[in-house]
């Protein structure tokens, strides 16, 4: 279903009653803000082993659309001090993840941040030997923000990086000239 605010609650009629062979039956709702016709920007949330009823199910505390603030505008050049800043409305996300592009289109650097984390740097690889610094050229640079059930940073599992795990997600991507 497709609505352009959630001011009023969906009502999904017409489902099959959970009985029988359905019994165990539940729901996976995904409800968020997507931009028409794009993949990004996005804000969402998902909910697993919801179960039939009469209750409304309420979805709100959405995390923020990540927005760039260093460089100030989508687009612009690479500060200085190669630090890319962002802005994140809302609660806190619990973990934030960037993944750099250089100007070639080629990963160059993905950094897993905490949630109140709100820079990230472009490291210069060329001090280490046989290394070369990021491809100049227009630097994509994705910020994922996430919130997990149950989670703790400083007992970080990698299993923490896979979607499944993800109750809320925010996601944007940008530029900057290099």
């Amino acid at each position: 279903m497709t609505r352009s605010s959630g001011t009023e609650p969906f009502r999904f009629l017409g489902q099959p009653a959970f009985v029988g062979a359905l019994a165990d039956a539940s729901y996976y709702v995904l409800a968020g803000y997507f931009t028409p016709e794009v993949d990004v920007p996005f804000t969402s949330q998902k909910r697993t082993g919801v179960r039939q009823g009469s209750a409304p199910l309420q979805l709100n505390s959405f995390l923020g659309i990540p927005q760039t603030s260093a460089p100030a505008q989508n687009g612009g050049p690479v500060p200085d001090d190669r630090m890319l800043r962002f802005k994140l409305d809302g609660p806190d996300a619990d973990l934030i993840t960037v993944d750099i592009l250089g100007g070639d289109g080629l990963p160059f650097w993905s950094e897993v941040l905490p949630g109140s984390a709100r820079e990230v740097p472009i490291p210069d690889l060329s001090s280490i030997k046989g290394q070369s610094d990021i491809s100049p050229g227009f630097v994509q640079w994705t910020v994922t923000a996430v919130k997990i059930d149950d989670f703790r940073y400083n007992e970080f599992q990698y299993t923490y990086l896979s979607r499944r795990y993800w109750t809320h997600t925010a996601i944007n991507v940008f530029f900057a000239r290099h």
